[in-house]
């Protein structure tokens, strides 16, 4: 789903009512603004999701709440100014987390 200038994916769209395994999900260089822990719940065990280049923002406690298995992460290039206390506690997995290139601040 690279590059295709999404800008919001519905819960009921179409890939959120597959029901299958995939290991990688890339929706890099896109618009997307936010992430919607709705979205990718049905398709199961996926262990790297690239959202690189997109428009995010915030990062809330419950935008990865349902990607247990995810073991990558790849949030480089958005405009992420916010990370909410917690955001990636379900992540019991998680290895790699990548936020280059953010509007981050200490």
């Amino acid at each position: 789903l690279t590059s295709n200038d999404i800008a919001f994916i519905n819960s009921s769209a179409t890939i959120a009512n597959i029901s299958i395994n995939l290991n990688n999900i890339n929706i890099a260089l896109n618009s997307l603004k936010f992430i919607d822990s709705r979205l990718l719940i049905r398709i199961k065990n996926f262990t790297k999701l690239n959202l690189t280049s997109n428009y995010i923002e915030k990062i809330s406690i419950d935008s990865f709440l349902h990607f247990y298995s995810l073991e990558e992460i790849d949030l480089k290039n958005n405009e992420i100014i916010l990370i909410e206390d917690f955001s990636f506690k379900s992540l019991q997995m998680l290895k790699k987390l990548n936020l280059e290139f953010n509007k981050l601040k200490v």
